[in-house]
Parts: structure tokens; sequence; C-alpha cells
């Protein structure tokens, strides 16, 4: 899938590039070829989990115009639209949103398994969110209806920050407030903690590596493969990898 990509990283960030969620493949000798965006995981750890495992063995055949789409199952459609969002502090368009309101009409879903997932995962606000804009007042599951018809007060929070705050011509003013978003979406007590020791450790290493070897992070970059999660990611009609071709070696 990925013959003649190398991932690269930027020498002022040798660790830093490599931990991220995602890592883009570039055309090693070829410049008139797309870069591969290859995802290391389905959500932005340490705030949210989602079993890479459990979706490779709930993966479910859609029917398309271009034969069978190997893809996520309907359950885990729905709760990876939630992670998504959370994945980008909500600041997404309702493309995602959409594509789940057509797939409930096609597809049931056990919702008992939704709601449970997302508790443990630590996104159940962000379910939360997605249940008020996937679901009009007069067609709401009834194990739904109690979750949306009081919201939590961190979404409240949330909205209110994105309305003070939708730009910034500073970055790290963007950064402050996307951290502050994640950490309000996320139900897991000490995930903020848990990414501040990681974010802080990643950047004293790679001074630490950018000093000793100048050429470390170029030679680090081009080593390795990536063996993750982009097999599972694809929604019906998008990019169609089969999880088996994604599993080779990069």
């Amino acid at each position: 899938m990925a013959n003649g990509y190398v991932s690269k990283t930027s020498p002022r960030y040798p660790i830093s590039g490599r931990v991220q969620k995602e890592q883009t493949l570039f055309p090693e000798y070829q410049n008139d070829e797309l870069p591969i965006d290859v995802h290391q995981d389905l959500a932005n750890r340490p705030w949210f989990h989602l079993s890479t495992t459990a979706c490779f063995n709930d993966a479910y055949n859609y029917p398309s115009c271009d034969g069978m789409i190997l893809s996520l199952s309907p359950e885990h459609q729905v709760l990876y639209a939630a992670i998504h969002y959370a994945n980008h502090a909500m600041f997404l368009d309702d493309k995602h949103t959409s594509d789940i309101k057509q797939l409930l009409k096609d597809y049931s879903v056990n919702w008992p398994y939704i709601i449970e997932t997302a508790r443990v995962g630590g996104y159940e606000y962000p379910l939360q969110w997605l249940f008020g804009k996937i679901f009009t007042a007069d067609a709401v599951p009834d194990i739904i209806f109690n979750i949306i018809k009081n919201p939590n007060r961190r979404l409240i929070w949330v909205a209110s920050i994105q309305n003070k705050l939708p730009h910034s011509p500073t970055q790290w003013l963007l950064n402050l407030r996307d951290l502050t978003i994640t950490t309000l979406l996320s139900s897991r007590p000490f995930a903020t903690i848990h990414y501040l020791l990681m974010h802080f450790g990643c950047r004293l290493l790679d001074i630490v590596v950018s000093r000793i070897s100048p050429n470390a992070a170029k030679n680090y970059s081009r080593g390795g493969s990536l063996v993750c999660g982009i097999k599972v990611l694809m929604l019906p009609g998008k990019d169609q990898i089969h999880p088996a071709k994604a599993l080779e070696p990069l």
C-alpha cells in the first residue's frame, strides 16, 4: 500500500513527531503522488480510547456501487463519530453527523453497547453532544432521551469557549483553547496530567536528541515501520482499505 513512501518528521521534533496520533507518509522519489495519512490510533490518547481490536473483530461489509466495502460496524461508526469531533475539539462541520444520520436510517444499532463503550472510553460527553445533533425531539430512542434531555454543563462550557475563541492570531492560545476543550470533553480524571507529562517529556527528548546528533531526526524519520490503524477509520464511500492489506509493514 505504501511502497515507495517514507515518514518524515521535523528535525526539531524527532521524538514528538513519532508518538503523535497520526503520521504522514510522503513519496520518496516521486513528487506527483499524494501523501498518505496513517493513524496510529482511533482516538486521541490519553483522553479517549476505542479498542482497535474490537473494531477489527466487528468490521462490517457495506454494499456500494463498487462492491462490498469493509469498514467499521454501525456501532463503531457512531462511536468513532463522537471521537472524531472530540479529537478536533469539536471544530468540525456537520458532514460526519450527516453520515451518521444516514447510517441510522439503514442500520439498527446496539445502543446500550454504544453508551457503555463511550463511558469506559472517556467520551460520554462527546457522545451526548452527537446524540443532540443526530436526533430530533420526536424521534429519540427511549434509552437516549434521558441522556440528551439535560446536556452536561461541560458541553455548555465547551460551546462558550468555541464562541469566544473561534480563531486566534497566536498558536499558543489556540493550543490552550483546544487543550481546555479536550480536558472538558474527557471523563478520564487524570488524562490531562498524563498528557502534559508525555508532551513535555517528548519535548525534552526532542532537545536532547537534536543536540546529541543533528542528523538523528532525519535518520529516525526514515527508519522503522508504521503498522497502525488506518484500516478501520474508513467510512463507506471514502478510502477503501482492507484490514489485511493495511497490516502489511510499510
